[in-house]
């Protein structure tokens, strides 16, 4: 069975739908235009928003998988992955670019970076002002989100080659960043649909024909 690239999507999936945005809980310490940089500046304290004093508590006797995540992405996908992140006790960073500074996913988000200018090649496809701003907030997974670097299988390996320090005081201070969806292999399989429709027809998978000399 081939799987579609919904994996990155589906990992963190929304397990209680009745749950709604209690306002209380949403910080609006988010910085002007006027004071966000247009590039990530790893030793400034202005690049990162200040955590929310309403961190998130957890509702399940579970312990979760990560302490904090960063979300590499924008918009209702980001929301949607704060807020299940926000009930299995996980802190969120948001990523933004200057346009974006006033948007809801930087307000619900438990810190911010900005991390450059409205244009997307310069912010959210910028692979390493991405990094830096995972090693910056410490965040030990990485979730894509669709779309920007949610499918590109550079990004998945730069991210799972990061080490953060770990906020405990255990021996070990050190913990490399996990990449939340497919892996690396899979997404340069299943990325190009020629090469998989290949790797479909060599498992034995029944595909419709069509034309792959490209």
């Amino acid at each position: 069975m081939i799987c579609t690239m919904s994996s990155s999507k589906l990992f963190f999936r929304t397990a209680c739908k009745g749950i709604r945005n209690n306002p209380s809980t949403v910080s609006s310490r988010w910085l002007s235009p006027a004071q966000l940089p247009h590039t990530i500046d790893v030793t400034s304290s202005s690049s990162k928003r200040p955590l929310s004093a309403t961190t998130t508590s957890s509702t399940t006797s579970l312990s979760p998988p990560f302490h904090k995540i960063l979300i590499a992405n924008r918009g209702e996908i980001t929301l949607r992955i704060i807020r299940t992140a926000r009930h299995l006790g996980i802190q969120t960073v948001a990523i933004y670019s200057t346009a974006d500074a006033k948007s809801l996913h930087v307000q619900m988000a438990d810190e911010a970076v900005c991390i450059g200018p409205p244009a997307s090649s310069a912010s959210y496809l910028h692979i390493d002002k991405v990094c830096e701003a995972i090693v910056l907030t410490g965040a030990e997974g990485v979730h894509p989100g669709y779309g920007f670097l949610s499918e590109n299988s550079g990004f998945a390996e730069r991210v799972e080659q990061l080490t953060v320090g770990h906020n405990d005081n255990s021996d070990n201070n050190s913990a490399k960043v996990k990449f939340i969806g497919p892996s690396t292999h899979a997404i340069q399989s299943l990325g190009d649909k020629i090469q998989s429709k290949l790797i479909a027809q060599a498992a034995g998978v029944s595909i419709i024909p069509g034309y792959n000399g490209v």
